[in-house]
């Protein structure tokens, strides 16, 4: 064995070992419910506006920037654009998303078209935030701008209202579809790290029923590698994405939903699709393990 390949071999480790930080980091800055944010946290984001530390989610990417300095990883990356969403920095997270290669650029160039849109709409929403901070300020111009903004809102008025709705409607049903199964698959997840694999069970949907409590756990167990319950309590759970596009799901599915399940010993994750039942929102297939 040559020094060259055991210095890769020690900067890998190393890499590993920052990159565990990283989530760590990413765990304490994530508020776990979708509650309103407390003192010092603001809304993520990301598309359920999960509460985030700002302060405390920067200093994780610095620690992903140290990791990927000592050892390239596309999984890695995808995640690190994921917290730039977060801190709502869209077009950071977009580049991100369209420089992945491999397996990872299949979802890489979705992420990037949708906070490319929200990029977007930021812009917009900052310009007309800054449009009304400023109309006093700018006498001279003021008549102009409240001129533009009449003709705007005048415009916006006579757009067909049947459509406006219809829009509306399709937007609030998509994100109604979201947040119900990232919740599902939140609590689905948290089950599991808790080692309540009654209530884990209870969340499937009518064709994996034949799945038993011993089965749920030994699941788990394997993919956590034993590590899903260790000394310093279970494992951390957080939603990382869902989509209610993606080519796999039926029409009663509500969305895809893949959730990170970590330690300090163990970066996993399960994905799940959460399909409508007349029970309420259960989960019809999961895969275990990170793609």
């Amino acid at each position: 064995m040559d020094d060259a390949e055991i210095d890769t071999k020690s900067r890998e480790l190393a890499a590993s070992e920052v990159y565990s930080l990283a989530l760590r980091r990413v765990n304490e800055g994530t508020m776990k419910t979708l509650d309103a944010p407390k003192p010092g946290w603001v809304r993520g984001g990301d598309d359920f506006g999960v509460p985030i530390h700002p302060d405390i989610i920067g200093s994780a990417l610095a620690l992903y920037d140290i990791a990927l300095a000592l050892h390239h990883n596309e999984e890695w990356l995808y995640n690190k654009a994921f917290l730039h969403e977060r801190l709502h920095d869209y077009p950071a997270a977009a580049r991100i998303f369209e420089s992945l290669t491999g397996e990872f650029a299949i979802h890489g160039v979705e992420q990037a078209k949708r906070c490319r849109a929200k990029a977007a709409g930021a812009d917009v929403d900052s310009a007309i935030s800054n449009l009304d901070a400023r109309t006093d300020e700018l006498t001279g111009s003021a008549n102009v701008i409240r001129a533009v903004r009449t003709q705007l809102n005048a415009a916006l008025n006579k757009a067909p209202q049947h459509k406006s709705a219809a829009i509306r409607d399709s937007a609030s049903s998509l994100v109604e579809r979201n947040e119900q199964a990232a919740q599902v698959a939140q609590r689905f997840a948290e089950h599991l790290a808790d080692g309540d694999y009654i209530a884990a069970r209870a969340l499937l949907a009518r064709n994996l029923r034949r799945l038993n409590t011993d089965e749920l756990r030994h699941k788990f167990e394997e993919m956590m590698g034993g590590a899903g319950q260790g000394p310093d309590g279970p494992a951390d759970v957080c939603v990382m994405e869902a989509s209610c596009d993606m080519p796999d799901l039926s029409p009663y599915d509500l969305a895809w939903v893949y959730v990170a399940v970590t330690n300090p010993e163990v970066n996993e994750a399960v994905t799940v699709i959460v399909t409508q039942e007349q029970i309420g929102p259960r989960i019809r297939h999961i895969e275990w393990g990170r793609p």
